[in-house]
């Protein structure tokens, strides 16, 4: 009889590394740089130090308010779910915004997740920061499902997202 490892179920490395997030239009399809490779976010997830980091400070922030008697508002929790994607952010390959430059750095991963024309991408982030089987070893089974079948990146979670309107005149805070 085959012996099961448990190491195989580690997220430690992987969510350490960060695992990237593709994001698809309004049909489904993945959206695809100019070079037609898919866009996509990578992110840190909840096994890494990044978010354990992340969770302590909301934790105390959290403490202090209790301490103070306030109670914890919609406003608050909405600015932790920010930080959260803020603190596991990794990288995304995508490189403009609003027709110009926009690599990944500190600097713009604050604006892009502070922007509200992609508040939409928040709870998708959200949830695959979450989900353990995005960090799995590919040896551990099965890749994460996928409803774009036939894909070449069928082991990245795909989650769909509304494409910005170019004309947009939302601005960035």
């Amino acid at each position: 009889m085959p012996k099961f490892d448990l190491a195989s179920l580690d997220t430690r490395a992987a969510s350490s590394e960060g695992r990237p997030l593709v994001l698809l239009n309004r049909s489904r399809q993945p959206l695809t740089n100019d070079d037609g490779t898919e866009v996509s976010i990578s992110f840190f997830g909840q096994n890494s130090d990044q978010f354990r980091r992340n969770l302590r400070s909301q934790q105390e922030a959290r403490r202090v308010l209790a301490d103070q008697g306030k109670a914890v508002t919609g406003d608050f929790l909405d600015r932790e779910q920010v930080d959260t994607l803020i603190a596991c952010t990794a990288s995304w390959n995508f490189d403009e915004l609003d027709g110009a430059p926009f690599p990944c750095s500190p600097q713009n991963v604050v604006k892009f997740w502070n922007d509200p024309r992609f508040v939409q991408l928040h709870a998708q982030a959200i949830s695959f920061i979450l989900d353990a089987s995005n960090f799995l070893p590919a040896s551990a089974g099965s890749p994460p499902s996928s409803d774009t079948a036939g894909s070449s990146s069928s082991s990245l979670a795909r989650f769909p997202t509304a494409v910005p309107s170019v004309t947009s005149s939302g601005t960035s805070g």
